[in-house]
């Protein structure tokens, strides 16, 4: 069942109507049946039309000629009429107004008997036509009357020489075209055999080379589709073809990147849900089976419960508030002092956070345009960033300045420092390098929203610190006129 499915899908992939190859072949074919049809037109309608055309103009020519030299010279110009007839492949008969045969081309098998192309009747007609004709001159094409395949360009015309009128009749047979028409139909008719089969073939032929990169492409994506995003895309030299291959390839990176960090992500978050709820089942066990009656100890491991419980609800939060950042909630931007409300966030951390020492270096009255709430969020998560790794001496620097026209926050602690190579990472949700960096007690997640916010001001931030120094983390916002009082 599956070798014959495989062949049905094969077969179906070879005459798929709205396949590339297939496309590129049918049109590949109509182009040259086109081509081929034109020619046969021409063969068949234009190219014996204009031969007649021609051969009349060419008759009409020659005869005039004739006439003028036969009013110059009269008979002694019938050499000459004799020479041209030959020469051109014409019939030419000359009458008197009596209607006397005087010279005709060619004359029997060169006996000198003259041959009479008309009747008396056809005679007297034509010149009835002559006469009626303000050129005096008729110049058409006609069918034998004993073989209509047979054709001719007859002239006639009617001139005065000497005060006597002549008429003079020409024929000249377009047996010729016919023949070759004939002779090119066979020709063409074996051309277009050969080309037909030409073009099926290099149709066939570049429709595969066209549309092999697309297959492969196809192939790839179907692989990318099933999870493996190590597949590469190759575009095989064309333009087109090279620029979709980039495109797809820079795509299938950022999701092997993001994959990645999805996988960091469910493992850390696992980890930091995981530890918390060990320590709350653990205390409250002893709770249970332990502690009896000791009031304080009861109390002492309620506490440690509430603690994690309250680390709990923090990931739960910033978990929260990472989704908030990508989405598109709009920013609720006003004018605010940005001073008062560093102030504001310290004096929380003062309260809260007894033995470390907050030296501070506002400058009043700097006022901004922005969403207040939010950057509320990048002020405490840098300053609690600072309180988790100020170093022994627990000392945070806080100082809030005006710098080229923008209000500028830095928290400085005496930690341990970042490495260059991992101040890159910092910023990422549950980065290696974030790993590397935070405590036991840190989501991974607040350097990530502060970016996101910070991002979505157009705001200048980063850090810079030094392995045993300590570190330095900033941002700035434009400055505003505050308002008048």
């Amino acid at each position: 069942m599956t070798r014959t499915s495989n062949t049905e899908k094969r077969r179906k992939k070879l005459v798929d109507s709205n396949g590339l190859r297939f496309n590129i072949w049918f049109y590949f074919i109509l182009f040259c049946v086109c081509i081929i049809a034109v020619m046969w037109f021409f063969e068949f309608v234009f190219l014996k039309g204009y031969y007649g055309t021609m051969k009349r103009n060419d008759v009409r020519k020659i005869c005039r000629e004739i006439v003028a030299g036969y009013q110059r010279l009269g008979s002694a110009y019938e050499t000459d009429i004799d020479e041209y007839a030959r020469l051109n492949g014409m019939y030419v008969s000359l009458y008197n107004g009596s209607g006397t045969l005087l010279f005709t081309y060619p004359n029997y098998s060169g006996s000198g008997v003259k041959q009479n192309l008309l009747t008396e009747s056809q005679r007297k007609e034509l010149l009835s036509r002559l006469k009626g004709d303000e050129d005096n001159e008729v110049c058409e094409i006609a069918a034998n009357a004993e073989n209509e395949e047979d054709t001719f360009v007859t002239y006639g015309a009617v001139f005065d020489f000497d005060g006597a009128e002549y008429m003079l009749y020409a024929q000249a047979s377009l047996g010729s075209i016919n023949a070759t028409t004939v002779i090119l139909a066979s020709q063409l008719l074996l051309t277009t055999i050969i080309a037909l089969a030409l073009a099926f073939v290099l149709s066939a032929f570049l429709s595969r080379q066209l549309s092999k990169p697309i297959v492969l492409m196809s192939q790839s994506a179907q692989h990318l589709a099933s999870g493996d995003y190590t597949v590469r895309f190759e575009g095989s030299g064309y333009t087109e073809l090279d620029e979709l291959s980039d495109t797809l390839n820079f795509a299938t990176e950022e999701m092997q990147r993001v994959e990645t960090l999805r996988q960091d992500l469910l493992a850390n978050i696992s980890h930091d849900l995981k530890t918390p709820l060990t320590i709350i089942k653990s205390y409250a066990e002893l709770i249970k089976d332990i502690t009896g009656d000791n009031k304080a100890k009861r109390e002492e491991q309620l506490d440690v419960i509430i603690d994690e419980a309250k680390r709990l609800t923090e990931l739960v939060n910033e978990i929260l508030v990472v989704s908030q950042q990508n989405s598109t909630s709009k920013l609720n931007k006003t004018d605010f002092d940005f001073s008062e409300l560093v102030e504001s966030v310290v004096k929380k951390f003062d309260f809260d956070n007894s033995g470390y020492n907050f030296r501070r270096d506002v400058k009043k009255g700097l006022w901004v345009n922005a969403d207040r709430h939010k950057i509320e969020q990048v002020l405490f998560n840098f300053i609690s960033n600072a309180v988790k790794y100020c170093g022994k001496d627990k000392e945070i620097i806080i100082v809030v300045k005006e710098a080229g026209g923008s209000a500028r926050f830095d928290v400085f602690d005496h930690g341990n420092g970042i490495s260059k190579q991992e101040q890159k990472y910092i910023w990422d949700r549950f980065s290696r390098a974030s790993q590397k960096y935070k405590r036991g007690d840190s989501t991974g997640l607040g350097l990530s929203i502060v970016r996101s916010i910070l991002e979505s001001h157009d705001a200048v931030f980063g850090v810079n610190s030094a392995v045993g120094k300590g570190s330095d983390f900033y941002f700035e916002l434009p400055l505003v006129e505050p308002p008048q009082n």
